[in-house]
């Protein structure tokens, strides 16, 4: 954790405070805590996530860097959206533009001067498959977002986009922090892999479980973190989704996160949650879940699939679409993609639907 720390504050704008909206029983949140202490700065807590006590608590400060799922910049941004503020957080939060240092750039000057109050500098953003969209909404808010790619057993962070460099690559998680090496292996024609990192900060094994800590890396160091990438011919890394979330339907591989990030960009839907269904003719086929944004209108299910059908190919588009009220997450934010795989197949958990308040099927 103190290696990870370490190579964030070398990467990220000087911090005058950081704000914690994540959750302590995991990796992100303590992360935010271990930063903080090590650059010696401020931490406001705030216990339980709601949209206005978190902007609130960035207007007051001392908060110029904070971590988030997408689902909390999500509600963040509809918060800011219906209070009428036209940055990310009206009164005394002036988003800088210096996020993660851009490559060449030393890591020690944002471009910027110090600021002479706490503004928010750096939005750190990860923990989930992030849309584009969402990370191009967020820059043109005023929002210094640095998309991010990290696991647990790396110590969170493995990789960052620059701000500056975000809105010419909103589908992109950046490069590997100072310290930290990243490699695709066994690749296939167009370059896409597993993700595999060396780095100081990887974790020593799973307690209690040898041979999986074994099977966690090969012989010369590398971490097998098990999520599927590529880099482009300038060395950003794009995450496509985790190994074990692919379906193949009729033998094509369909990666759940790219779905999600397409059905998002429809301006009815805030959140979405893509799983496989099992087929008798195509082995399986997608299914989503969405949840609409504030006061909008459900559209029909043959709007979202010609939605959808204008950005992907056939084989990659949704076969059904349900509305829900809230979609089944962990505490810092990740889908639940077994229990939601199980709502989809007419089974659905007791605990989840009490959170969701039912189905309903557009027609």
């Amino acid at each position: 954790m103190a290696e990870s720390a370490g190579a964030w504050s070398a990467a990220l704008p000087q911090a005058a405070g950081w704000l914690l909206c994540l959750g302590l029983a995991h990796v992100a949140g303590l992360g935010v805590v271990w930063r903080a202490i090590g650059a010696g700065v401020p931490l406001r807590v705030v216990p339980a996530f709601d949209a206005e006590t978190v902007l609130d608590a960035l207007r007051r400060g001392p908060a110029s860097h904070v971590s988030l799922v997408p689902t909390q910049l999500v509600r963040l941004l509809d918060a800011s959206d219906a209070s009428g503020e036209t940055r990310a957080a009206a009164g005394g939060v002036r988003a800088a533009t210096g996020g993660v240092q851009a490559a060449g750039r030393d890591p020690g000057d944002t471009g910027h001067p110090a600021p002479a109050q706490p503004e928010l500098r750096a939005v750190l953003l990860g923990g989930a498959p992030i849309p584009p969209g969402l990370v191009t909404r967020a820059l043109a808010a005023g929002w210094p977002v640095v998309p991010t790619y990290g696991l647990t057993e790396a110590g969170s962070g493995v990789t960052a986009l620059a701000t500056v460099d975000a809105a010419a690559r909103p589908g992109s998680a950046g490069r590997p922090l100072p310290g930290v090496q990243l490699r695709i292996a066994e690749p296939t024609v167009d370059g896409t892999g597993e993700i595999q990192v060396r780095t100081p900060a990887a974790f020593s094994g799973y307690l209690g479980r040898p041979e999986a800590t074994a099977a966690a890396f090969d012989p010369d160091g590398w971490l097998r973190t098990g999520d599927v990438g590529r880099l482009d011919a300038d060395g950003f890394l794009h995450v496509l989704d985790r190994r074990d979330d692919l379906l193949v339907s009729g033998g094509e591989s369909v990666f759940p996160a790219e779905v999600e990030a397409t059905i998002v960009e429809h301006p009815a839907i805030a959140e979405a949650g893509v799983v496989g269904r099992p087929d008798p003719t195509w082995g399986a086929v997608p299914v989503a879940a969405v949840v609409l944004r504030p006061g909008a209108l459900a559209p029909t299910s043959a709007e979202l699939r010609a939605f959808c059908l204008a950005r992907l190919a056939p084989y990659k588009v949704p076969v059904g679409f349900f509305v829900v009220v809230a979609l089944p997450r962990t505490a810092p934010g990740k889908l639940r993609r077994a229990e939601l795989r199980a709502a989809l197949a007419g089974a659905p958990p007791a605990d989840w639907t009490s959170r969701a308040a039912g189905i309903e099927v557009l027609a």
